[in-house]
């Protein structure tokens, strides 16, 4: 949301937060197949952060799509 309000100072803080958490709870996934749909997103991060440090619009593209596959992998 912060990005798409071109608050990119604040979309980069709770990015790096997310990324933290998934990154932490990660090892906590029992179920492999989650667990590496969870990994692909973790690999988002680096063109996520550079989108969002470069305040390309182009990034929200990205985080759409991350939000979508976040949802459809932590929902049970």
């Amino acid at each position: 949301m912060e990005a798409s309000q071109k608050n990119f100072g604040l979309a980069s803080q709770h990015s790096t937060q997310f990324f933290n958490t998934l990154r932490d709870v990660l090892p906590n996934i029992t179920n492999p197949e989650r667990q590496q749909r969870l990994k692909e997103i973790l690999e988002m991060r680096d063109p996520v952060t550079a989108g969002i440090a470069s305040a390309d619009p182009a990034v929200l593209w990205e985080l759409q799509g991350m939000v979508r596959k976040v949802h459809e992998n932590t929902r049970d």
